[in-house]
């Protein structure tokens, strides 16, 4: 669902930092 995408940016997200 949803949820699913968002902790997915998230993940990806403190990947970049």
């Amino acid at each position: 669902g949803f949820g699913s995408l968002l902790g997915k940016a998230l993940k990806i997200g403190t990947n970049l930092l």
